[in-house]
This record gives C-alpha cells, structure tokens and sequence, in this order.
C-alpha cells in the first residue's frame, strides 16, 4: 500500500509543479510589458555611472564586470604593472649608487 501512495504522492507533486509553471507562464504573459518598464525604471534610479579608478572610463554601475575584461582596462592595467616596475627598479639603482 505504501507503494500506492508514494505514486499518488508523487503525481500530485508533479501536477502541482506543471500547474504552477503555467500559472507563472500566463502570469508573465500578462504583464510583459508591466515587468520590462519595472526593470527600465530599476535600472535607470539604481546603477549610477561609475568611473574607473584605473582607467578613468565612464560605466553603469551593472556593468563593471563586462567592462573590467574590456580592452582598454585591460591595456590601462599592464601599463600601470609596467609603469610601477620601471619605478621600482629606478628606485633600486638609485639606492645602490
């Protein structure tokens, strides 16, 4: 018996999932347009533009990922790491004259 109600269990279950996947599905339907204003506004009030400390480029806020692997940071970077080595060695030799 055991066995019975674990299948009638588990096909509950599974209507349950279905049917909150479509009410979610309908829901989304419905209010499309209501949900890509809401994310317009959020992202307009709550991403200011930053600029980068490193190589002094204006992005949203959001977006400080895509723009950390972009070219240019990625150029500023080995410049600086270059920059600071060269100072580093100056600094060496002329301590040790």
């Amino acid at each position: 018996m055991e066995a019975g109600t674990t299948t009638t269990t588990t096909t509950t279950k599974v209507n349950k999932t279905s049917d909150m996947k479509s009410y979610k599905k309908d829901w989304r339907d419905v209010h499309n347009e209501t949900i890509k204003l809401y994310q317009k506004e959020y992202l307009q009030n709550n991403n200011p533009i930053v600029v980068c400390d490193i190589c002094n480029v204006k992005h949203k806020k959001y977006n400080k990922q895509v723009h950390i692997y972009s070219k240019g940071h990625q150029n500023q970077m080995t410049l600086n790491r270059l920059q600071n080595t060269i100072n580093l060695l100056v600094q060496s030799t002329i301590t040790t004259i």
